[in-house]
């Protein structure tokens, strides 16, 4: 008991002996933080309120991907990227207005092995598309329909109207027995009508219906041979050539409803004009196919790449970043503040972007990269000199002050120069030249974020070590 007695003077001693420590030094500290330059000394007083500065961060942080979260939109209409007051986009509005038919189309060219297939494929599709509303808009025939049907020979020279209408003639022995009698029993009249029309003297010379005949019998032969044939009625009476030739392609202009918010917007048009195409049997199987080409898919087949083995380029890229960052710490705490300084700066990125424009485009992803390398490049820079500076017997704290004494300010400046010529000069020369109105808006911002972060991460995390030092001192 007497001891306790004794010892309490002396441990109350120590402890006012610590707490007058304590107070001296954070009074040394900031007369010292008052005679370093402003930016070092920014740097000093972060450090030394780890706690409280991570704490700000990690709330910023927090609210910023809240606002991704929440508030994230996309488009990849390329459309919005230039501006609609540039001269030749104001011409190619009116050459769109004047034919509209041109923009975001689809073109699906359905082929046959005869032309009765290619018009029966392409009618039928066009018919479905018509009532799928949910995915398509319009359905239009370029070349056929019942405008064709009742005019087309207008469009044909005076030589191919009569060279058409001359075969239509010499085929007429065989026309009228086949329209009044299409069966079997009807084409076999036919036939036996023309060869005894053929032998009487007089009549016209039986090699003009030679070509016909001769692809009659050619389809009757292999179909006896049980070959599949597809046969045609249109070609029995025509050479093959010429513009009034049955056609075995036909197109069908399909105006697809877009999807802006999908990296892919007409896929889901698409799709269903496959499923259609299926669903109605326009295969091979049945002589028929379907293409689909136009400015649509091609667009969609290019922005499809990018998801083309995303995860693993994603996961080389990270493995890469995490080498390099690696080979030029050789700490994993820094490396793991870098990565971890990145990503808390693009996401803070990310949502000033969606605050200032609301909506991103395609140019956005372009900032990525650029990005996440000045992220890894200003980190690289702050780990490594801090590392020299203890390499040479600095303490954390001393390090953390040469280092910002060093490349603090030459770091910021750095970073000023690029947010003036990312965010004023280049964007609005840019703008100007192609009309990209994306570039108005992003660009310095987050290289300014990006250094401001990395500085401070690091800061944070050897701070945390310093006050562990002195604590340990203090007990």
């Amino acid at each position: 008991m007497l001891r306790e007695e004794l010892d309490a003077p002396v441990k109350s001693g120590h402890s006012a002996i610590r707490t007058d420590m304590r107070a001296d030094r954070q009074a040394a500290e900031r007369q010292a933080e008052e005679q370093l330059a402003p930016g070092v000394a920014a740097i000093l007083a972060a450090a030394r309120r780890p706690r409280l500065v991570l704490a700000g961060v990690l709330a910023l942080a927090a609210a910023a991907l809240a606002v991704v979260i929440g508030d994230f939109d996309m488009t990849t209409d390329t459309g919005e990227l230039i501006s609609a007051s540039t001269p030749w986009r104001q011409d190619e509005s009116r050459v769109e207005n004047a034919f509209p038919q041109l923009k975001d189309s689809v073109l699906i060219v359905v082929d046959g092995a005869t032309p009765e297939l290619a018009e029966d494929g392409a009618s039928r599709l066009a018919a479905a598309l018509a009532d799928d509303k949910a995915h398509i808009v319009d359905v239009k025939r370029p070349d056929g329909g019942p405008f064709f049907d009742r005019e087309g020979l207008l469009f044909a020279s005076l030589a191919d109207v009569r060279e058409a209408t001359r075969r239509l003639i010499d085929a007429q022995p065989l026309l009228g027995g086949l329209a009044s009698d299409p069966s079997l029993h009807g084409i076999a009249a036919t036939l036996a009508t023309v060869a005894d029309g053929a032998a009487k003297p007089g009549a016209a010379p039986a090699d003009q219906l030679a070509t016909p005949l001769a692809r009659l019998s050619s389809a009757i032969d292999d179909r006896l041979a049980g070959r599949h044939v597809f046969f045609s009625w249109q070609r029995l009476f025509a050479d093959g050539a010429g513009p009034l030739s049955p056609p075995i392609r036909r197109v069908l202009v399909v105006h697809p409803r877009l999807d802006f918010s999908d990296l892919e917007p007409g896929s889901a048009a698409v799709d269903a004009i496959n499923q259609t195409a299926a669903r109605l049997q326009i295969d091979a199987a049945h002589g028929q196919h379907v293409g689909i080409t136009g400015q649509v898919p091609l667009a969609d087949e290019e922005f499809g790449s990018i998801r083309e083995n995303i995860g693993l380029v994603g996961a080389l890229m990270v493995a890469a970043m995490v080498v390099c960052l690696w080979l030029a710490t050789r700490s994993a705490r820094m490396v793991g503040a870098i990565m971890g300084t990145i990503a808390v700066g693009l996401v803070i990125t990310l949502a000033l972007g969606l605050l200032a424009v609301h909506r991103l485009n395609l140019i956005s992803v372009a900032f990525i990269p650029l990005f996440v390398g000045l992220g890894v490049d200003f980190g690289i820079q702050v780990s490594v000199r801090f590392n020299a500076e203890r390499a040479a017997g600095a303490e954390p704290m001393q390090a953390l002050e040469r280092m910002a004494a060093a490349i603090g300010e030459p770091l910021l400046m750095a970073a000023g120069a690029i947010f003036l010529a990312l965010i004023w000069l280049l964007p609005t020369v840019l703008f100007n030249i192609t009309g990209v109105t994306a570039l108005q808006y992003f660009g310095g911002t987050s290289i300014l974020i990006v250094v401001g972060v990395a500085l401070d991460t690091m800061r944070q995390m050897e701070a945390q070590l310093l006050m562990r030092h002195y604590e340990g001192f203090l007990k």
